[in-house]
């Protein structure tokens, strides 16, 4: 699978959120191709690259097809064609297979601005005669001129397929950038926690497109958001301005909190059928009521099975591409976590990961003073969003190992609990992966 990538956040908050793209000139964006080379690290790699590929895409985008592109913009493109081609023909897979599909798409966009405009078809040339011509001229009766015939306007593109397209990219990419801040680099193969394996981001950003999104456009609420937004700019800064409204005016985050838990409910509560089988028989009623009754009961168990079938088949993907990404994919009870990643600041993660990397060297050499990383990591779970800081305290295990000692862990540990009981309840998303480090005398 795709992708150990990409750390394209790191350090720049302009990136973070995939608006910064537009404010670079295209002489920034080659100068920042050319630092590239056979040795730049993957971090910078990907992060290069995913930055001038959205910009040109956006900028293609924005011209008239068939119109002339400008020199520079041609440039880019095709300087950052040649250096996707060579990504393709790495050894490393995940960046032969990142820079396929970033080639695929670059070149569909320029392909379809270089593309002529479609002009309407001309009618077929009048072979007759000219002396045929004049003799109906002569003959004809003079007769009142006919208004010209009106031309229906050419069709135009449908508004609503516009805002669907647009919507979905841009949105399944900001989830996207939420859940791969916590990826971790430089790993060999290791079946790892979806959390911070290098492949699930992307995975997770098909089944957001496939099972999401569309339950998403279907709301009103997106209907009437469609119609009020620009259609000549629905562009990332646009939609980001949506997506980044305050939690009491936020349309999308109500959708995506509403969908998920709508999926959690199906996943979690007994069919309504079975329940009602386990209920006490009501008391006996007119025909008509229980005919009335029956059909209500009948119409909400085909609705209710429709969405568990839904749900279902939403997390029979994420089973799959476990699998396929080989890591150990999240449970049900772990839908918290993506409600709660729509609202994650890139930011203040890339802050708190740096942090954490310095003071586990620190500690670990001895230039910091004992349990400072644990004093830390208490502080970020304290101060960030419910999960967040967990995910930060994973990435820092397993990105770190090397550094994070056994001793370094028993003291995290032990301040969340003075047994493992305890420890599940305060840590659940950590202790499920990490050994209980304060009764096992075991080495990291």
């Amino acid at each position: 699978m795709d992708l150990a990538e990409k750390k394209h956040r790191a350090g720049t908050s302009n990136t973070a959120d995939g608006s910064s793209a537009s404010g670079l000139s295209t002489a920034e964006l080659l100068k920042q191709l050319a630092t590239l080379s056979p040795q730049s690290d993957r971090d910078t790699l990907f992060r290069t690259i995913d930055t001038v590929v959205s910009t040109v895409q956006s900028r293609l985008k924005a011209g008239t097809p068939g119109s002339a592109l400008p020199a520079d913009l041609v440039q880019l493109t095709r300087t950052t064609l040649a250096i996707l081609e060579a990504c393709s023909g790495m050894r490393d897979p995940e960046i032969a297979a990142k820079g396929k599909i970033w080639a695929a798409q670059l070149q569909e966009a320029f392909a379809r601005a270089l593309a002529p405009p479609q002009r309407p078809a001309s009618p077929p040339p009048n072979l007759e005669p000219a002396s045929s011509k004049a003799k109906k001229t002569v003959e004809a009766a003079p007769a009142k001129p006919k208004p010209a015939e009106k031309t229906a306007p050419p069709p135009t593109a449908d508004p609503k397929a516009a805002f669907d397209a647009a919507f979905t990219e841009h949105f399944c990419r900001y989830i996207r950038r939420k859940v791969e801040a916590f990826e971790i680099i430089g790993v060999a193969n290791e079946r790892l926690p979806f959390v911070v394996a290098p492949a699930f981001s992307l995975i997770f950003e098909q089944i957001i497109k496939n099972h999401i999104v569309p339950r998403m456009l279907a709301n009103r609420r997106i209907k009437n958001l469609s119609t009020s937004m620009n259609m000549n700019q629905l562009d990332g800064p646009a939609f980001n301005k949506e997506f980044q409204q305050y939690e009491r005016d936020n349309i999308v985050l109500a959708i995506w909190n509403d969908v998920w838990n709508e999926i959690h409910q199906a996943l979690t509560t007994e069919n309504e059928n079975d329940k009602a089988k386990k209920q006490k028989k009501a008391q006996k009623a007119s025909l008509l009521d229980r005919l009335a009754r029956w059909r209500t009961k009948e119409e909400q168990a085909r609705s209710f099975t429709h969405n568990i079938d839904q749900a279902k088949d939403l997390w029979k993907a994420f089973e799959v591409g476990g699998i396929d990404g080989n890591f150990d994919p999240p449970k049900v009870v772990d839908i918290p976590i993506f409600r709660e990643a729509f609202q994650f600041d890139l930011d203040a993660i890339e802050t708190a990961k740096e942090s954490v990397k310095q003071l586990i060297r620190q500690e670990s050499k001895g230039e910091a003073r004992e349990g400072v990383t644990r004093d830390h990591l208490n502080q970020l779970l304290k101060a960030l969003p419910s999960y967040c800081g967990e995910m930060i305290a994973l990435w820092g295990y397993y990105q770190h190992r090397d550094l994070f000692s056994a001793k370094m862990m028993r003291s995290f540990q032990a301040s969340h609990g003075k047994n493992p009981q305890e420890r599940r309840k305060y840590l659940p998303l950590f202790m499920r992966w990490i050994p209980d480090y304060t009764r096992a005398k075991q080495e990291i």
